[in-house]
């Protein structure tokens, strides 16, 4: 079980109480009375910003009648995280991210993209020229391994523990308080409000995927962090933009998974030890976006649409 500090503690129970100025909720789901945590950056520069999340339980997994679930979505199971969590408001964007290949000289292959059949290889796509991107966008083109290199970095330079967050931990984030397929809602009817994905400007512009949503969040790539609406948690691009690596072992099933919020550590050969991403990208349909919807990639592989998010408890 992580341990939380009492500045965190201390700043979630004033944020659980509303004494803190935050957002409100989007419809008052949480409560009318409940402000959204508290955000916080641990150092001026290359911190990435963080939202302190309350304690609670929740629902991991989705129910059998949920549309477009997948089969390693089950069996649900009540997990309860007992203790307070400070999570990225966004994913690591590429300015953060080239804060720490600046400083430690890490040096990141090509990236992979999907062709419609398979991933290939971009020669002279890195996580620093894709997409016309700017600082402001998440950083992509990285692996599991280039996600645990950083979080290892900022811990030393600010002398806190940065981590990725667990899947239950994940899933927990994005719900935030709420039991529909997406954190806006039952329907994907929204999704370009809060979420950038598989939609009218990706196929405008060429994008493969295996549908697209009849609606425009007008990115058809990766879009500048917090471009779209938060969640209930202050959480934003939580669905779509770009997938982002947690830090568990892939199993297919929940039936023997920590509940309470920890990781699964064990990886399994028969799945390459392959690790868990979460959230969906800029061209996922709508299931894949879903606060359910579990990916399983090799870790070393780096793709133009996988990200990462950090976490820390202490």
């Amino acid at each position: 079980m992580f341990r939380y500090s009492a500045g965190l503690f201390a700043v979630a129970l004033l944020a659980a109480a509303g004494t803190i100025d935050g957002e409100r909720p989007l419809d008052g789901r949480l409560g009318a009375n409940r402000a959204v945590p508290q955000s916080l950056r641990d150092c001026d520069t290359y911190c990435p910003e963080m939202v302190i999340v309350p304690p609670g339980s929740f629902t991991i997994g989705s129910p059998l009648s949920e549309l477009g679930r997948g089969s390693d979505e089950n069996p649900q199971r009540i997990v309860t995280i007992a203790y307070t969590l400070a999570v990225g408001k966004y994913p690591v964007t590429r300015g953060e991210f080239a804060a720490f290949v600046k400083d430690t000289g890490r040096t990141l292959g090509p990236c992979e993209h999907w062709d419609g059949n398979s991933f290939r290889i971009e020669e002279g796509t890195y996580w620093s020229g894709a997409f016309r991107q700017t600082d402001q966008h998440p950083v992509i083109c990285v692996n599991w391994d280039d996600s645990q290199a950083y979080v290892q970095w900022l811990s030393r330079k600010v002398g806190k523990r940065y981590r990725l967050l667990s899947e239950a931990e994940w899933e927990y984030a994005a719900r935030a308080g709420t039991t529909t397929p997406w954190y806006w809602g039952p329907s994907e009817a929204n999704l370009c409000r809060y979420a950038n994905g598989a939609d009218l400007s990706a196929k405008a512009q060429g994008v493969i995927a295996p549908s697209f949503v009849s609606c425009d969040d007008k990115y058809a790539h990766t879009s500048p962090v917090g471009s779209l609406g938060p969640n209930q948690f202050g959480l934003y691009d939580m669905g779509g933009n770009v997938g982002e690596w947690v830090e568990d072992c892939y199993h297919d099933t929940y039936a023997d998974a920590p509940t309470d919020g920890s990781a699964v550590e064990t990886c399994l050969p028969k799945f390459h030890n392959a690790r868990v991403m979460r959230g969906g990208a800029w061209n996922a349909i709508p299931v894949w976006i879903r606060s359910a919807s579990r990916d399983v990639e090799i870790p070393s592989l780096r793709a133009d649409s996988f990200g990462f998010r950090i976490a820390r408890t202490e």
